[in-house]
């Protein structure tokens, strides 16, 4: 019979901290090996040998060890009870080894940094992105890089959503952290590396509503009417979000990615980064203009706008986001100029288009296709029968009220 059991054993000396152990014993092998926790002497139960949880002050802490403890000792379990059903002959030595391989090679973190490279090699650098911002909150929650699929338990991530509140992020931000670890954990399930436990089902994994993003019409029309001729950058940020606004909101990294390609027989066609849309936008009077002031500077370039000159993907994606985050700050200078209570972003733009088409009465379908939607169910069968004039003439519609053309 094998059994494996966690034992607590006290430093000498004055230290009322020990270390936890795990003890394998079967028939004449024993094996006797140290984890890398420590408890105090009343955290430990030595009759039940199990982790006491208590209310006190370290009681998160304890609660993640546990889970990091018993994910530890299963893993153990099945590395000796695979030894023994393959009749194999095996030292302490060779169950060790086996432990540290399949703690390393099957550690979460191990995977999700594939997921990141794979994403990266096709180009979802976005989604890789988010991948990594959750990794890299949930590793330092964590403590280590090593971690067992069988530790992402129910328990273990409600501690996390504790730990999170406990550095004040925001609820939709503990949300973002949570939505992308299940997808990896999902990834993973569905890879048959571990078995579905739900882990995820007691935490909030939904979407609050924020404030406000859209400004009035006529606040487009300040913006159009705004003297910056003293200001190039400023200028160039006025032109970039109106540009956005004429493409029905296109997103600053589909804007930023543009290429001269794109444009065919009157239309910019591309494809939607975040949703894999294909989206096909008249070109009207009002972008021609834009893309004509600014075509001396892409003379030799092969994207339609001056915001991305590198020809590596990988500093291409970064040159992305540098050029975003100063975008954001002009922007902000541009709010201030015209004393907005709802400061201009990169978002806001794509939330204008839509508030002054619902505003106009244009159908929700309409308005759904006209921005690449494909959340919803009933917006995915206007999709597939909407005729593609009905979004360019809603189009045309909002920029003529604005005097765009």
């Amino acid at each position: 019979m094998m059994i494996v059991e966690v034992e607590f054993r006290k430093f000498s000396g004055q230290s009322k901290e020990g270390s936890i152990y795990y003890l394998v014993k079967h028939e004449q092998f024993h094996l006797r090996m140290k984890s890398n926790y420590v408890l105090f002497e009343n955290e430990w139960d030595n009759e039940i040998r199990d982790i006491i949880i208590d209310a006190g002050e370290r009681k998160d802490y304890i609660g993640k060890i546990r889970c990091f403890v018993i994910a530890e000792r299963d893993l153990l379990e099945k590395i000796v009870c695979r030894f023994i059903e393959n009749k194999s002959r095996y030292t302490v030595d060779d169950v060790y080894r086996e432990y540290n391989r399949l703690l390393s090679e099957m550690s979460f973190f191990s995977f999700i940094d594939g997921c990141i490279s794979v994403l990266r090699t096709e180009g979802h650098w976005g989604t890789a992105q988010n991948y990594m911002r959750a990794r890299n909150s949930f590793i330092e929650f964590i403590g280590c890089d090593m971690l067992p699929f069988t530790a992402i338990t129910g328990e273990l991530m409600v501690i996390y959503d504790r730990w999170l509140r406990k550095k004040e992020v925001s609820r939709n931000s503990r949300s973002f952290y949570m939505r992308q670890l299940r997808s990896v954990y999902n990834k993973a399930v569905n890879l048959g590396l571990t078995t579905q436990h739900f882990p995820f089902k007691s935490v909030y994994t939904g979407i609050d509503k924020t404030r406000k993003r859209a400004v009035e019409e006529s606040v487009i029309k300040r913006l159009i009417r705004l003297n910056l001729s003293c200001c190039s950058s400023l200028s160039f940020t006025r032109d970039l979000f109106l540009f956005s606004f004429y493409m029905r909101g296109i997103a600053f990294v589909d804007m930023a990615f543009l290429k001269k390609s794109n444009v065919r027989n009157g239309f910019i066609r591309y494809t939607r980064r975040k949703t894999g849309c294909l989206m096909e936008v008249k070109l009207e009077d009002c972008m021609k203009e834009i893309l004509e002031r600014y075509a001396h500077k892409v003379s030799y370039s092969e994207y339609l706008l001056p915001i991305i000159t590198e020809k590596d993907e990988d500093k291409a994606y970064k040159q992305y986001q540098n050029k975003r985050s100063y975008y954001n700050k002009q922007l902000k200078k541009l709010s201030d100029m015209l004393c907005l209570e709802i400061p201009l972003t990169s978002y806001v733009a794509r939330h204008t288009w839509a508030t002054i088409a619902r505003n106009m009465n244009i159908s929700l379908s309409v308005i759904s296709a006209g921005m690449g939607h494909t959340s919803e169910t009933m917006t995915k069968i206007y999709l597939a029968s909407l005729d593609a004039s009905m979004i360019d003439n809603a189009n045309s519609r909002i920029l003529s009220c604005l005097e765009c053309i």
